[in-house]
């Protein structure tokens, strides 16, 4: 398994307390029975761009496997990831705090960051991952967080 994954796997929640999507809606519903009871690696491509309509909690949880579908695969799902990925950030805000995931510790961040180097190859010009990588930099250099552990082997 890919080290960054494994890692991912440490950080990131591995449990999951409540429903995947926060709206009672139809589209919710769906996703909600596509995604409940799956293990964060469980990450069906069929998800698509309703990868949305996940909770901020639904969403931390499964980015091992966000991650794993988007070093293998270039689907509309990781397509949607990249896209929350590469939000635009506020200077005003602090690093550890993205718009969509939340507040999130050094590790969590530095797991992102190695993700996204990953991603990057100068065999692809994506302006996207570009862009996403930068954010994610800043936010790692700028990190006021908390740590959960010892960081010295995420970089």
């Amino acid at each position: 398994m890919n080290p960054i994954i494994e890692k991912s796997l440490t950080f990131f929640p591995n449990e999951l307390l409540s429903y995947v999507c926060s709206c009672p809606c139809e589209d919710c519903q769906e996703v909600d029975k596509l995604l409940q009871g799956q293990d964060p690696l469980s990450i069906p491509e069929s998800l698509g761009s309703n990868i949305f309509l996940l909770s901020r909690e639904a969403l931390l949880y499964f980015i091992p496997g966000l991650m794993k579908l988007s070093l293998t695969k270039d689907s509309d799902c990781s397509s949607s990831f990249l896209d929350i990925l590469s939000e635009p950030i506020s200077k005003k805000n602090p690093p550890e705090f993205h718009k969509t995931l939340g507040e999130l510790t050094y590790e969590q961040t530095a797991i992102i960051v190695s993700f996204l180097e990953e991603m990057h190859s100068p065999d692809i010009e994506s302006k996207k991952i570009y862009r996403a990588l930068k954010n994610w930099k800043h936010f790692l250099a700028n990190f006021n967080g908390f740590a959960s552990s010892d960081i010295s082997n995420l970089h």
